[in-house]
């Protein structure tokens, strides 16, 4: 018999018309509505567990949501639940930031070496071979340097039709994306 059940019996007041006997028909009520009780204890229970995004897994798609944690871009990296928990409070704990070492920082996360290059229109007093970038957005645009981001090369053997490189820069390009400030332009250069 569980707590339930004990509790249960003993607010049964006494006398013959309430055996509390273990073969009687009382206790056997007593104790199948005491599981309930167990059961349901144990749901609320878990419900703190998922009120913390760290122990969470039932609502975890819902905590993915509130901190928007989901790649939009259709990236599959993060399948097990940890991994997306993982992703999950690193979303959380992000402050987010502008400058070129939050995002380097961001993309060295996901296992990249990147650099970034700031685009600065020719004015009066550049120096001589500046490229010339007179446009008026050239001052909010840079561009995302990736390094070393091949996962596949074209091998002999190789079947007909396959490509001779393919990136993995999905997911940066998502992140990136999601990151930047939204009157900014990013160029993505990989070598």
């Amino acid at each position: 018999m569980n707590k339930f059940g004990r509790a249960l019996l003993n607010l049964l007041p006494n006398g013959r018309a309430w055996a509390k006997h273990v073969k009687s028909n009382l206790y056997k009520l007593i104790l199948g509505i005491s599981i309930e009780f167990v059961r349901f204890e144990k749901r609320i229970l878990d419900a703190y567990d998922e009120m913390d995004p760290r122990t969470a897994s039932e609502t975890l798609p819902e905590w993915e949501d509130v901190f928007q944690s989901r790649n939009n871009c259709g990236d599959k990296t993060a399948q097990t639940i940890n991994e997306r928990r993982s992703l999950l409070l690193q979303r959380e704990a992000s402050r987010g930031g502008s400058s070129a070492k939050y995002f380097i920082d961001a993309v060295s996360k996901l296992g990249f070496q990147a650099e970034i290059k700031n685009h600065n229109r020719f004015r009066v007093g550049s120096r001589t071979g500046q490229r010339l970038n007179n446009h008026d957005d050239w001052a909010f645009t840079w561009t995302l340097v990736l390094k070393e981001i091949v996962s596949y090369k074209f091998r002999a053997g190789s079947r007909a039709g396959e490509r001779l490189k393919v990136f993995r820069d999905e997911t940066i390009r998502c992140l990136i994306e999601r990151e930047k400030q939204a009157h900014t332009h990013v160029n993505f250069e990989f070598i």
